[in-house]
């Protein structure tokens, strides 16, 4: 009890420290230019496999998980693309997914730096490509896991596991997120030579529970007490998704500083102080 004490006020004290809000602000911004593109191709790439029975599942599972203006906004968006298909829609979308997609990572990897305090001495080539690979690797993940959710409940009843089926998909989900995050904290920030595996899945743990506890927190009290469609009008919906996708690049980077404040209790390393500028 009395590590995650320490290691709950020395995490606070480095996220004051660094900036967290003002970095998840950046992050955020990059992140709503990737993410259009990126549902268009993913929800393009389902219809084609699943068909309309697999865009109507995508559209209710993001209904349910988050805030109604936000759902609203995106089902919006995809439903006004996809029943107007234009010929290279698709390769449009994947060419504006490989170019906004690759600088919302790199931004990630960039706020990553700074919260794993270290130097990034790869080239601008290396980063962009690891970040273009994050990029393409989130839409497979996203595809494999429309795909999955679709076939799963007929896959589980065939093998006569329908109920295990219905409980295990949500802890599945969960794992998805944490593997997600694992990789993000292991290959989109420069090398961490202090920071050990264990510590890593600790961390990306932490953080699929924040993330997934502040999201339906958020929506929540966007659905109860919020009020900025009447406040905002039509933009309030852009101004609610904003809003999340900062939360959400918060809570990734607060994981990061999670595993950080994990290997500096573990090493005995501490940061060097701020410069001051008086």
């Amino acid at each position: 009890m009395l590590e995650i004490t320490a290691t709950t006020r020395e995490t606070v004290r480095e996220s004051k420290r660094d900036d967290i809000p003002g970095e998840a602000a950046k992050v955020a911004f990059y992140a709503f230019l990737s993410l259009f593109p990126l549902i268009l191709v993913t929800l393009t790439l389902t219809g084609i496999i699943g068909g309309k029975g697999a865009f109507d599942l995508i559209m209710g599972r993001i209904q349910g998980s988050l805030p109604a203006e936000t759902a609203g906004l995106l089902e919006q968006y995809v439903r006004e693309v996809t029943d107007r298909p234009q010929p290279g829609l698709l390769s449009i979308g994947a060419l504006l997914l490989l170019w906004s997609a690759s600088g919302a990572f790199a931004a990630l990897g960039e706020s990553l730096n700074v919260v794993f305090d270290v130097e990034d001495e790869r080239s601008f080539v290396r980063r962009r490509g690891i970040a273009l690979a994050f990029a393409l690797g989130i839409g497979v993940v996203l595809l494999l896991s429309a795909v999955t959710l679709l076939a799963g409940p007929e896959i589980a009843e065939a093998a006569g596991v329908g109920g295990a089926w219905t409980i295990m998909q949500w802890p599945v989900v969960f794992a998805l997120i944490a593997l997600v995050l694992y990789a993000t904290y292991r290959f989109l920030p420069a090398p961490q030579p202090r920071v050990r595996r264990s510590q890593r899945i600790v961390g990306s743990f932490a953080g699929a529970v924040l993330w997934v506890g502040a999201t339906a927190l958020f929506r929540f009290y966007v659905s109860n007490f919020g009020s900025y469609a009447k406040t905002y009008g039509a933009i309030g919906a852009v101004i609610v998704l904003m809003l999340w996708l900062m939360i959400s690049a918060a809570v990734v980077l607060v994981g990061g500083e999670i595993t950080m404040a994990m290997a500096r209790r573990k090493t005995g390393h501490t940061r060097a102080p701020r410069p001051s500028y008086a």
